[in-house]
Parts: structure tokens; C-alpha cells; sequence
């Protein structure tokens, strides 16, 4: 990170920035030298790590709780890729400047603080442990995954951090009538984001239409759209400077277009529905020929005129 935020009760940002407080001297330096302990896969120290403390009490060495910890993967992780530049032709070579979620990996860590032991947990379909690591030794270190990109610095907006914590973590009231909704569709959205090979476009285009059945709460192609339409119109009521649908794929002035499709029974059969609404039905459409094996399923929606 380029520098430190503060949201809800947390303090994000690069490990030398932080002052404190800590649990103990000894924690501190077992804490420092595990984060300074990560490699590339060439073998090269990756500096710039980020420490998550609370903003009271410090690194205290309290982990957060399950859903608290959900909630802060799903911020930190979506801000994260917010913050990345908008595409363009012109851009398409500026990787360095673009973060994945695999930057906002957030990693709860155990250690033995009396004598510095740790283990270290890997895998998820079969997850491997590796114990009788030591913190004290000289030449601990830990691998990052072959993929993983390391952009130079990742500056995230506090407001939406915030914004997406404490709507995660809101209990009952009106902010969190939708966060269920909203946390899975924040984790599909991020599941698209990784950086994995094993992640193939065609499986992204499947996540991306998953994460938008969540947030609309029905996988109804046509109501999910009607849905997701009223959720972008919303934005041009919001208050405050910078708000409202600037840049956002929804536009409220754009043309209305025509779709053409073969229905199941073979009859061919045309409507005329909203931008948006056309974009959306194109991206059902290469979902459903995915998932069914069909052939010549377009990863592209190439329109004139379409942001």
C-alpha cells in the first residue's frame, strides 16, 4: 500500500508505518520478521507488506472474529480492485498499475510468541500443513504462488472500505437488509479476480454472472436485469460531490437496443430493451453457452457506443 487508512475500528497499512501500540516487544518483532519473511517465486524478499491492527488497542494479537474477518476480505479485497484503472486500448500494457485480489490476501497467522513457533497452512481441496517452522531462524521464509503480480502501490479509498465493512457487519437494521446478498456477491466478483491460470476466462465470465444473481437475488435473466438497473439508477439520487452514474456501466442517456434470439423451440423472436438490459442478456447468453458446452460463445460484448 502507498499509505495507511483507517475504517470502523482498523488501522490498514504499511507494516513501517505502523507506531503501535503492540501486545509485547516480543510480539512485535516476531510479527515484523514474519511479514518481512515472503518471497517471489525467484526467491526475492517482497517488501511493502500491510499490517491490519485495530485502531484502539493495536496489534494486540486478537484476531477478528469469523464474520468480522469475512467482512474485512470482502472490503479490503473489493477496494482493492476498485481502485485499479479504468480499461482502455490505450491501457491494455499497464499491468503494473493493476492489482488483483490475490494483493488483498488477508492472513490470519497464529505464533507461539514465548519460543516463535508457528505452522503454516496451504491448500484448500487438500490443504497441506507445514509445522516445526521457527520465526528465530535465519533462514525462514515463506513462498508466495508462482502467479502472484505485485503492483507498485495500491492506494485505497477509506470511504468505501468503510463503506463495505460496515455494511458487512451492520447486525439488524436497515443497512443490512441486502449485506447477505452483497458479501456473496462481493466473494464471486473477487473469485474472478484471481490471478490463477487455473482460473480460465470462460470460468470468470461464469463468476461475474453468479456475483450479479447474488446481488439481484434471482437468477431470472430477465428480472435480475430489472433488478440490477433499478440498483444503478439509484446511484444518481445519492448525495455528496463525485457520486452518482459517472463511469458506471449503466448509463441513464444511453439508447435503447434491439436483441434478437432463437428461443428453445427454435423460433427466432426480437425485443427492443435498455442498454443495460442488452449488455446483461449478452452476458447470460455466453454464460449459458459455457456452462452447456455450446459452441461459439463470444467472451466479447463489442457494441458502438457501449461503455
Amino acid at each position: 500500500m502507498n499509505g495507511p487508512i483507517e475504517f470502523g475500528p482498523w488501522w490498514l497499512g504499511p507494516t513501517e508505518q505502523f507506531g503501535g501500540p503492540w501486545l509485547s516487544a516480543d510480539f512485535e518483532r516476531l510479527s515484523r520478521r514474519f511479514l518481512a519473511s515472503f518471497t517471489s517465486a525467484s526467491g526475492d524478499r517482497i517488501e511493502g507488506g500491510a499490517l491490519l491492527a485495530r485502531r484502539m488497542s493495536g496489534a494486540d494479537g486478537e484476531p477478528p472474529e469469523r464474520s468480522e474477518l469475512a467482512a474485512l476480505e470482502a472490503a479490503i479485497g473489493f477496494s482493492t480492485i476498485h481502485q485499479n484503472p479504468y480499461w482502455s486500448p490505450d491501457g491494455r500494457h499497464d499491468a503494473w498499475r493493476v492489482a488483483t485480489s490475490d494483493n488483498a490476501d488477508l492472513w490470519a497467522q497464529p505464533i507461539n510468541v514465548s519460543e516463535g513457533w508457528i505452522a503454516l497452512g496451504r491448500g484448500g481441496r487438500v490443504e497441506t500443513m507445514s509445522g516445526g517452522l521457527n520465526l528465530n531462524d535465519d533462514h525462514f521464509v515463506i513462498s508466495a504462488p508462482l502467479e502472484l503480480h505485485r503492483p507498485f502501490g495500491v492506494t485505497l479509498d477509506p470511504e468505501l472500505v468503510e463503506a463495505v465493512y460496515e455494511v458487512l457487519t451492520a447486525g439488524t437494521n436497515s443497512a443490512s437488509d441486502h449485506a447477505g446478498q452483497i458479501q456473496v456477491a462481493v466473494r464471486w466478483l473477487l473469485r474472478s479476480w484471481r490471478n490463477t491460470p487455473s482460473i480460465t476466462w470462460e470460468d470468470r465470465v461464469v463468476y461475474v454472472k453468479v456475483a450479479t444473481e447474488a446481488l439481484s437475488g434471482t437468477d431470472s435473466t430477465e428480472k435480475s436485469a430489472e433488478l440490477l438497473e433499478a440498483i444503478f439508477a439509484g446511484a444518481a439520487n445519492q448525495p455528496g460531490e463525485g457520486l452518482g452514474t459517472d463511469r458506471l456501466l449503466w448509463d441513464p442517456s444511453a439508447a435503447s437496443r434491439s436483441r434478437s434470439w432463437t428461443t428453445m423451440s427454435g423460433k427466432a423472436k426480437t425485443a427492443v430493451v435498455s442498454a443495460f438490459a442488452h449488455w446483461y442478456w449478452a452476458l447470460a447468453d455466453a454464460r449459458n453457452a459455457l456452462v452447456h458446452g455450446e459452441d461459439g460463445a463470444s467472451l466479447t460484448y463489442d457494441v458502438s457506443g457501449s461503455p
